[in-house]
Parts: structure tokens; C-alpha cells; sequence
């Protein structure tokens, strides 16, 4: 995901981009978050793409990373409240289906469901959005070793683990 040919792509193409260059920096700035997990990064990280998919309705990149950040609240506990969280993996999938309703094929929105159909207990669901993900875009790292994290963690071991290891192998970062 964060290689060096989606380094030379991120500067030429944006796929659904927004018509305001705030919009699109807080993408990038949740990458930045992303590669530190800084608790303190997160909060105005989620308040920009809340502004961004408020003023873009139709940008589907900030609608998956806003579900993401939604589900980094309650799995890192950023503040960890038991009565919010919930509510926000309802948010969260909300946004994801969202960003893959505008953009059926956005790798981050599947992997953004995938995790809150996990985190809301339907394991099943999240299995299967994990597989076509995965069939769609086998090559991304970050979303291989979150699909085979969320299988090993089912008790599916053998194909999950193995999965982990080759993202690890593929993008140490």
C-alpha cells in the first residue's frame, strides 16, 4: 500500500478526487496517522474526513477511511467508551458501505467493512468480504495481512497465518 509505485501513482491519480485539495490532504493524512497509529493524529484525522465526505458526498477513498478510523476508535480504544462503541461500528459500516455503494471496487471500503462486520460479530459476513477483497486485490499488503489476521483469529489458522507472514514479507512496514 505504501510502496514505491503507489508513491509515484498518489501524485498523478486520485480516483473520484474531491475539487478541494483539503479534502484530498486529509487522505493523506490519515496514511501518515496509519504508518505511526499516533493516538494523538487520530482525532483530527477523523474530524477532517467527516468535514471532507460532508462537503464531498460522492469521494469514496474518505468514506472508507472514515469507517476506518470509526473502527480504530473502538479497537484501539481512543477513548474507549463500552457504551459508544457500539454506535460507532455502526458508523463505521455505514461509511464503508457508503464508499463501496459510490465505489464498489475501493480496497480500503472492503477491508473497512470487512473489519466491522467482524468487530459487529458477524464473522461469516466478514470472512466473505474478506475473500473478495482479496480476489479483487491480491497484491495489496495491508489488506492481505488484515484478512489473515481476522482468519487466524476465527480459529481458521492454517490459511490465516500464512497470510499474515506474506504481507509481513512483502511490506515490513
Amino acid at each position: 500500500t505504501y510502496g514505491v509505485i503507489f508513491e509515484a501513482d498518489a501524485r498523478l491519480v486520485v480516483p473520484n478526487p474531491p475539487d478541494d485539495w483539503a479534502a484530498y490532504s486529509c487522505t493523506l493524512a490519515y496514511y501518515a496517522y496509519r504508518a505511526s497509529f499516533d493516538p494523538k493524529c487520530h482525532s483530527s484525522v477523523r474530524l477532517c474526513l467527516e468535514e471532507a465526505v460532508e462537503r464531498f458526498p460522492s469521494y469514496a477513498s474518505a468514506w472508507a477511511l472514515l469507517s476506518l478510523t470509526y473502527i480504530d476508535d473502538v479497537r484501539f480504544r481512543y477513548p474507549f467508551d463500552p457504551i459508544q462503541s457500539p454506535t460507532l461500528i455502526d458508523r463505521a459500516l455505514a461509511a464503508a458501505d457508503r464508499a463501496l455503494e459510490l465505489e464498489p471496487l475501493n480496497t480500503r471500503g472492503l477491508q473497512a467493512q470487512m473489519l466491522a462486520l467482524y468487530f459487529k460479530r458477524e464473522i461469516g459476513a466478514a470472512m466473505r468480504v474478506g475473500r473478495r477483497a482479496m480476489s479483487i486485490n491480491p497484491n495489496d499488503t495491508v489488506l492481505t495481512g488484515e484478512y489473515g489476521y481476522r482468519l487466524a483469529l476465527s480459529g481458521n489458522w492454517d490459511d490465516g497465518c500464512p497470510l499474515v507472514a506474506e504481507a509481513l514479507r512483502r511490506n515490513p512496514g
